[in-house]
C-alpha cells in the first residue's frame, strides 16, 4: 500500500546515488500505484500510435514519451515543497468531465479513423487527468512546476488539417520556387509547376518537396525538448524554435535542389534511390545543428551567470530562484504521501472504465462487422476490350505511401483519340486497430485535386458528388475538371466501401468538426467503425469537348468496372 515520504528526505537531493535510492524506495512503497499510472500512459500512447502509425510524418510521436519521461524526472528531482489537497466538489466534476472526454476521443478515434480533433480530444483529457492527480498531490505549485513535461506529450498530436494544408503547401511552393532559382544558378537549366521542378530528364515530384515537412515538424518538437532540458530563458527558447524552423527549411531547399541536380545529370531513376536518404540526411543534419545551436546558447547562458552581480540582479534572482530543501528549515517535517489511496481509487475507476470501454465497443460493433452486408464484395475488371489497353506497374513511392493490399495502373486510347488513364486500389479488412487506420485515412484521404493541383493543373470546375449503384455496389463519386497547359483533363474518383452512407464524406477535403460528428454519429449507430473492405477507382480522360460528354463517358467506363 502507498508509503509516507517526508520532503525532508526527497526534496532537491544532491547526490546521483541518492536520487536513484529515493527513486527505489518510491517505486517498492507504491507498486502498485505506479502500475495503475503506467498502464494509463500505456494505453494512451497505444491509442495515439495509430494516428503516428498512420501518418509517416507524425512518426517521430514514439519518441515524444521517452522525452516526457526525462523532462518529467528532472522537474521531479527539483520539485517544490507540496501543498496537499482535499478533493472538493469542483475537483471531483473536473475529473468525471474529463473521463467523459476521454471516452469521447477513443470512441471518435474509434469510429472515425484519422479525424485529428479526436487525437486532440483524447490528448487533452490525458493531460487534463494527469495534471489533476498533481495538483491533487502537490498543489498549484506542484502543477506549475511538473507542467511543462506533461504539456510536451501534445507536440506529438497531428495538427489541425485546416492548419497543417496551408502550412504544407506554402512551404512546398516556398521551397519549389527557391530550389528551382538555386538550381538555374547552379547551371541546370528548370521550370517550376506548382510543385513540380521540370529538367531535361524528368520532374522532381511534389513529394520530394513536401517530405521537409516531416523535419520541419521534428525541429520543433526536438527545440521545445532542448529548451525544458537546458532551463533556457523564454527568449532563448523562442531563439531555439525560430533557428530549428529555418534550420529544417533551409537543409529541405539543399535536398531538393540536390534532387533536381540528380534529375538533370542521372535521370530518374537515380533520384527515386537517393530522395528517401537524401530526407533522413537533411532530417539529421537538423537536429545536430539544433543541438549545436543549443549548445551556443548553453554557453552564453553560463557565460552571463558569471559576470558580476549587481544588487537588483540579486534582488531579482532572490524573488525568483527555487525553494530551498526542507532541510535548511527547522522543525518542518511534513509528510506528503505521493500516492494516496484516494488517487489510488481514482485511478482504479478511471481503469476499470477503459476496461469497460473496450469490452463494450467490441460487443457492440464485433457482430456488425461479421455480418453479410459487411463482407459484401464484387469483382473488379478492366476494360480489356480496347486495343491499345496496356497495364502498367504502380510505382514503388505510392506503393510505400498508400499502403494498399491490391493496386492496378492501366492506360489506353478510345476510338475517338482521347488519352485515358485507370487507378485501381483495394484494402482488404484490416486485423487491428492500427492497420484499419492506415487503410481508412489512405483511401479517404487521397483527393484528386491536391495532387493535381501541386502538379500545375488549374481546377477549374467541380461537377459534383453522386452515388453511382449496380445491383448491390455502391459508389460515392466525384468528377473535377482541370486545366493542364490549354488541356482539358477530367478526373472521376470513386470511393466503395460495403455499407456506404451518404453521410460519409472526406474528412480531408472537408476537415469540420461538424461533419466529423455526424460521421462519429453515423458510424455508432450503425456499428461500422470502418473495418471493412475499402476501394478506390479513379479515372483520368483527356481533351474531352463537354462536361456533359466527359461525365457519360467516365459514368460508363465505373459501369463497365464494375459489372457483374
Amino acid at each position: 500500500m502507498p508509503t509516507n515520504f517526508a520532503d525532508k528526505s526527497i526534496t532537491n537531493p544532491s547526490h546521483p546515488a541518492e536520487v536513484t535510492g529515493i527513486a527505489l524506495s518510491i517505486w517498492r512503497g507504491n507498486k502498485f500505484n505506479f502500475a495503475v499510472l503506467l498502464s494509463f500512459w500505456v494505453y494512451a500512447i497505444y491509442r495515439l500510435g495509430t494516428l503516428w502509425h498512420a501518418y509517416p510524418d507524425y512518426n517521430f510521436g514514439w519518441l515524444v514519451p521517452p522525452l516526457c519521461l526525462t523532462l518529467f524526472w528532472e522537474r521531479w528531482k527539483c520539485r517544490p515543497t507540496a501543498n496537499t489537497i482535499l478533493p472538493a466538489r469542483k475537483t471531483i466534476a473536473l475529473g468525471v468531465s474529463l473521463a467523459l472526454t476521454l471516452f469521447l476521443g477513443a470512441i471518435f478515434l474509434d469510429v472515425v479513423p484519422g479525424w485529428r480533433f479526436a487525437g486532440w480530444l483524447f490528448a487533452l483529457s490525458v493531460v487534463g487527468i494527469t495534471m489533476m492527480v498533481f495538483y491533487c498531490l502537490g498543489g498549484q505549485i506542484w502543477v506549475r512546476h511538473l507542467s511543462f513535461p506533461i504539456l510536451f506529450f501534445l507536440v506529438a498530436v497531428p495538427w489541425p488539417l485546416r492548419f497543417e494544408a496551408p502550412l504544407i503547401e506554402h512551404l512546398s511552393q516556398i521551397n519549389a520556387i527557391t530550389s528551382t532559382a538555386l538550381s538555374n544558378l547552379l547551371g541546370t537549366p528548370c521550370m517550376r509547376h506548382g510543385s513540380l521542378i521540370e529538367t531535361g530528364a524528368g520532374y522532381v515530384g511534389v513529394d520530394d518537396a513536401c517530405s521537409g515537412i516531416r523535419s520541419f515538424q521534428a525541429a520543433i518538437m526536438v527545440a521545445f525538448f532542448l529548451g525544458e532540458l537546458f532551463r533556457f530563458r523564454l527568449i532563448n527558447r523562442a531563439l531555439l524554435i525560430l533557428g530549428g524552423i529555418g534550420l529544417a527549411l533551409a537543409c529541405n531547399v539543399a535536398r531538393t535542389t540536390y534532387l533536381v541536380l540528380t534529375c538533370d545529370l542521372h535521370g530518374l531513376a537515380t533520384v527515386n534511390l537517393r530522395h528517401d536518404p537524401a530526407g533522413f540526411a537533411i532530417l539529421g543534419v537538423t537536429l545536430v545543428g539544433l543541438l549545436a545551436f543549443a549548445w551556443l546558447l548553453s554557453i552564453q547562458k553560463r557565460w552571463k551567470t558569471n559576470l558580476p552581480v549587481s544588487h537588483s540582479d540579486l534582488l531579482v534572482n532572490a524573488k525568483t530562484s527555487p525553494p530551498e530543501p526542507l532541510s535548511n528549515h527547522r522543525e518542518q517535517h511534513i509528510s506528503v504521501n505521493l500516492f494516496s489511496p484516494d488517487v489510488t481509487k481514482v485511478f482504479l475507476a478511471l481503469m476499470l472504465w477503459i476496461t469497460a470501454y473496450e469490452l463494450s465497443m467490441n460487443i457492440w460493433f464485433g457482430s456488425a462487422e461479421k455480418s453479410p452486408t459487411a463482407t459484401l464484395s464484387w469483382p473488379f475488371q478492366f476494360p480489356l476490350q480496347n486495343p491499345s489497353f496496356s497495364q502498367i506497374e504502380i510505382p514503388d513511392s505510392i506503393k510505400t505511401i498508400l499502403s494498399y493490399d491490391e493496386g492496378k495502373q492501366a492506360e489506353w486510347r478510345d476510338d475517338n483519340g482521347h488519352f485515358w488513364q485507370l487507378y485501381y486500389f483495394r484494402w482488404l479488412p484490416p486485423n487491428n486497430r492500427y492497420r484499419a487506420m492506415v487503410s481508412t485515412s489512405e483511401a479517404r484521404s487521397h483527393a484528386p485535386d491536391l495532387c493535381l493541383r501541386n502538379a500545375g493543373m488549374i481546377l477549374q470546375t467541380n461537377l459534383g458528388t453522386k452515388i453511382i449503384a449496380r445491383d448491390d455496389v455502391r459508389l460515392r463519386v466525384t468528377t473535377e475538371k482541370f486545366l493542364d497547359r490549354g488541356r482539358t483533363f477530367y478526373v472521376l474518383a470513386g470511393y466503395w466501401e460495403p455499407r456506404l452512407h451518404p453521410v460519409l464524406s472526406n474528412l480531408e477535403e472537408n476537415p469540420s468538426t461538424t461533419l466529423g460528428l455526424r460521421m462519429a454519429l453515423r458510424a455508432i449507430l450503425d456499428a461500422d467503425r470502418g473495418r471493412s473492405e475499402k476501394r478506390v477507382i479513379k479515372i483520368g480522360v483527356w481533351d474531352m469537348e463537354t462536361d456533359e460528354q466527359a461525365e457519360t463517358a467516365l459514368e460508363e467506363c465505373i459501369h463497365h468496372i464494375i459489372g457483374r
